[in-house]
């Protein structure tokens, strides 16, 4: 059996060392699905090797196979997700160039996560029970999985109106700006007097906008998680986990 179909068939305890694994790796997932036969067919440790010509080939063939897997008329519609995640990964194993300028790094990052596969595998082999923690605890706290620890969300109308209070401030910042600033647009009779709302100190305009940034900080972390989730989803669904695709999170967000 196939290094990747026996990772497939783990228990949900190993699966989740795997999720672990590939929570911001370089090979995302997906590839590693996708890809699953041509990667273990590699001798990735030989290609990590200092000055070996292997590994730039090795990288060149898995962006290649990839190019071909987004164009084969197999992906349909049905596959969209797959094609942009295979799509978004083709992208950013070239962003900076720096596994083309150094691809045996890209090659020992490959070989370490098959290494690390085959550990996972060791201890989940039949007979083997995973040890967990006492009581109704997860296994997994979010903190060991990487993913950041829940928060309040904030309130998507008090979100809005802070964005709409800040474009606002921003408009009347501007005016502020041309009357005051702009050469030719200040002075003498020609300048326009500035509305009522737009007479503001300097200090108390950049306390409402640090505020406001802030609350868009919270309002950002708040999307970060939700990503993190959503991605967590995701690489569930490349084992063959079943995916929620109930709409009453999306009624209640």
């Amino acid at each position: 059996m196939a290094q990747w179909q026996e990772v497939q068939s783990l228990a949900n305890a190993y699966l989740e060392q795997v999720h672990q694994l590939y929570a911001g790796a370089a090979l995302p997932m997906a590839v590693r699905q996708c890809l699953a036969a041509w990667i273990e067919d590699q001798n990735w440790r030989r290609a990590a090797e200092p000055l070996s010509s292997h590994a730039r080939m090795l990288f060149h063939s898995l962006l290649a196979l990839l190019g071909e897997r987004l164009g084969s008329p197999g992906l349909g519609d049905e596959d969209f997700m797959l094609k942009h995640n295979l799509r978004k990964a083709c992208r950013d194993l070239q962003v900076g160039g720096r596994f083309e300028e150094c691809p045996e790094k890209f090659a020992n990052l490959v070989a370490n996560l098959l290494q690390e596969e085959r550990r996972i595998l060791h201890p989940a082999a039949p007979g083997r029970v995973p040890r967990g923690p006492a009581g109704n605890a997860p296994p997994w706290p979010p903190r060991a999985l990487g993913l950041p620890s829940p928060s309040p969300p904030l309130c998507p109308q008090e979100a809005e109106r802070a964005f709409r209070h800040l474009e606002d401030l921003q408009d009347a910042f501007d005016f502020c700006f041309k009357v005051h600033y702009v050469p030719g647009s200040g002075g003498g009779m020609s300048a326009p007097r500035p509305p009522a709302q737009a007479r503001v100190s300097p200090q108390e305009v950049l306390a409402q906008m640090q505020q406001l940034l802030g609350r868009s900080e919270t309002l950002r972390d708040f999307l970060q998680q939700e990503l993190a989730a959503w991605r967590e989803r995701q690489q569930r669904a490349c084992l063959g986990a079943p995916a929620d695709t109930r709409l009453r999170p999306l009624e209640t967000w």
